[in-house]
């Protein structure tokens, strides 16, 4: 941001900007400079069960980790056990199906109608981006802000909007995932991909 001088006098560079200066001009340019926090993927969160779930009780505790709103979806809980946790049930629930066959008789299906999935997609994104927040010192207001507007696009079904919502919060959980964590944080552990499977409530996302 350049103070003293018209907007045509600054062009932007690769890495900057280039000043052009006329007889007698004197500018001020400020430049901020912001920290890219570390972030994880979807992928990450979704098999690492020891960290996932030491983050998950720490920072959303016995209240839970709240989705949309009520009835879609309200908090959701991380029950350590098999098949009781919410939480990796929306990691492990298939996008395009339920456990639930209903239809005529001899069409039965367990499809999910274009909203549901829409909503199992930003479902995925959004828990990732809450655990991604809480876990690396917290978030810009930039990210809080497309966190809430997911929330809201989330409880509202409109598949434009989840869509686009999901878009963005994929692009914020893959923007850190190269940065180190600092400091490093050995307890993370390996990957557990089948243990959090085994606990993942995948029945309860049924109906997202």
């Amino acid at each position: 941001a350049c103070t003293g001088i018209s907007v045509g006098q600054v062009t932007q560079t690769t890495n900057g900007i280039s000043v052009h200066l006329n007889p007698g001009d004197e500018a001020t340019c400020t430049f901020v400079n912001e920290k890219v926090s570390p972030t994880r993927t979807q992928g990450f969160w979704q098999t690492h069960t020891s960290f996932t779930s030491d983050i998950f009780e720490q920072y959303f505790g016995i209240a839970g980790m709240l989705i949309g709103s009520a009835p879609h979806k309200g908090y959701i809980s991380n029950a350590t056990s098999t098949s009781q946790s919410q939480l990796f049930g929306a990691y492990y629930s298939n996008v395009a199906n339920t456990t639930i066959l209903s239809g005529p008789k001899g069409k039965k299906t367990d499809k999910r109608s274009a909203q549901d999935k829409a909503r199992m997609v930003l479902l995925q994104q959004l828990v990732t981006a809450k655990l991604n927040c809480v876990a690396f010192g917290g978030c810009p207001t930039s990210i809080s802000s497309m966190i809430a507007a997911a929330d809201a696009a989330y409880a509202a079904g409109n598949v434009g909007a989840m869509n686009a919502s999901a878009s963005l919060l994929d692009a914020f959980n893959n923007s850190g995932d190269t940065i180190i964590i600092s400091p490093p944080l050995p307890f993370q552990g390996q990957a557990t991909p089948q243990t959090s499977k085994d606990w993942a409530d995948i029945s309860f996302w049924d109906n997202p």
